[in-house]
């Protein structure tokens, strides 16, 4: 069996937003799955004066987004996600509306997920309704081991979805964390 590919695509620019994106990839690389996060690519692109080439960063970040066998795995809190992963999305989105073929084949190489409890589906902007979406609560986090087992079941719930069974199946699910456990849309 090949190892999933995944693209992490969210927010990248503060300390809180490196940290998530950092343990998400953790735990999934932990269960074997292959990440590229690209605020991982800025060191390798470092020029004398210190600053990042940024449009080599940009390069490399596309060549691992289009990859046919990589899954985007996009951050979608607030009701106007970050613009660097609504572009992300959408170049996703394009490819694959270009190729039929291959998502009845494999299924849709897409994911998003949502932490932000305040968040309900009709406030998600809508040029993201073609996007399966997890939707996680989190308003239980009141420690760190809270915030361990968040992590570890928001992996578990990706990884799932990325696997081969649950691929072709183009579901969209409901994550309750509070309960543990999965619960099938009813829309």
């Amino acid at each position: 069996m090949c190892k999933k590919k995944v693209y992490l695509a969210g927010p990248l620019f503060s300390v809180a937003e490196r940290v998530h994106n950092i343990r998400l990839a953790t735990r999934l690389r932990i269960m074997g799955v292959d990440v590229y996060l690209p605020q991982e690519t800025d060191e390798k692109f470092r020029i004398k004066d210190g600053s990042v080439d940024l449009n080599k960063v940009q390069g490399v970040n596309w060549e691992y987004l289009v990859e046919q066998d990589r899954i985007v795995v996009a951050w979608l809190d607030w009701p106007d996600p970050d613009s660097g992963t609504a572009v992300e999305v959408g170049a996703k989105l394009m490819q694959l509306y270009q190729s039929k073929k291959y998502i009845l084949e494999i299924g849709l190489p897409l994911i998003g997920y949502v932490t932000d409890f305040c968040i309900s589906r009709d406030r998600l902007n809508l040029m993201f309704k073609d996007v399966p979406v997890i939707w996680c609560k989190s308003d239980y986090i009141k420690a760190t081991r809270d915030i361990d087992v968040f992590y570890d079941k928001l992996a578990s719930a990706i990884y799932t979805w990325i696997s081969p069974l649950s691929l072709n199946e183009g579901r969209l699910l409901d994550w309750d964390i509070s309960k543990f456990n999965f619960i099938e849309a009813s829309d």
